[in-house]
């Protein structure tokens, strides 16, 4: 999944699209074709162009640079904290159907909803992957102690 930016030279402008640094809810990469340490070089990325002026598409407020940078730190912070929970989760013995029903990344209310469900799941998966602990987890249906989750 490509991470779009747009950078204006002459006006100094960088529109960093869904790099939403006053999201609560941080990075979001529950597509299939989403990768975590992707998303990540492309923010870098945007920290080292010539702009003065930071956009996305989530709010109409703009940036600088320094602004920017301090709000993006926080946003990608969100995914070390994510796999904080998520290895705590796995230390304590939870199986990867529990994970996906604790509403790490989506509050438990909005998981009835199956494209919520499934996007949760996507992201613990990718985070499981990252973090090489897939392998810690049974997969539904397996009765053995460890199983690979297959990606």
């Amino acid at each position: 999944m490509g991470h779009s930016s747009f950078f204006f030279p002459k006006e100094g402008l960088c529109f960093a699209a869904d790099y939403n640094i006053m999201s609560e809810f941080g990075p979001w990469y529950g597509g299939a074709d989403s990768d975590i340490d992707d998303l990540i070089s492309s923010a870098d990325k945007l920290l080292d162009l010539d702009a003065k002026y930071y956009m996305n598409s989530h709010i109409p407020q703009v940036f600088s640079k320094e602004e920017f940078r301090q709000g993006l730190k926080h946003f990608l912070d969100t995914i070390n904290h994510r796999e904080k929970k998520i290895a705590a989760l796995v230390k304590k013995g939870y199986s990867f159907t529990e994970l996906c029903s604790e509403g790490l990344f989506y509050k438990q209310k909005y998981l009835s909803y199956d494209w919520v469900k499934i996007w949760e799941t996507v992201m613990i998966m990718k985070h499981l992957q990252r973090m090489n602990m897939a392998d810690l987890i049974v997969k539904p249906g397996f009765t053995e102690k460890k199983a690979i989750i297959s990606s």
